[in-house]
C-alpha cells in the first residue's frame, strides 16, 4: 500500500504555485481539501496520511503540522483573503 503524507500535501501545492501553474495547485489543493475533510470518524480531523490509491484518510487524526501546511498552501494561494471577503 502506498500512501502520502497530507502535510506533504501542503508543500506540493505551494511549489506547483511557485511554478506559476496557479490553476493546477488550487485543483491539488482542492484534493487536499477532501482528503482532510474526509477524517476518519468525523470531518477536518487532518489526517497523518492518505491512501495513494483510494484517497482514504489514514494514520492518526488531528495532526497540527497537517493542519498547519493546509492553511500555508490556502494563504500562498490567496484563498483565505477571497473568502474572509465574501
Amino acid at each position: 500500500m502506498v500512501g502520502f503524507g497530507t502535510f506533504v500535501g501542503g508543500f506540493w501545492v505551494k511549489f506547483i504555485n511557485k511554478l506559476g501553474l496557479r490553476d493546477v495547485a488550487i485543483s491539488e489543493l482542492y484534493k487536499l481539501a477532501l482528503i482532510n475533510k474526509e477524517g476518519l470518524a468525523e470531518e477536518w480531523e487532518f489526517t497523518e496520511w492518505a491512501h495513494g490509491t483510494t484517497g482514504k484518510a489514514m494514520g492518526k487524526a488531528y495532526q497540527a503540522w497537517s493542519a498547519a501546511q493546509y492553511i500555508s498552501a490556502c494563504n500562498d494561494l490567496h484563498i483565505i483573503n477571497k473568502l474572509t471577503k465574501i
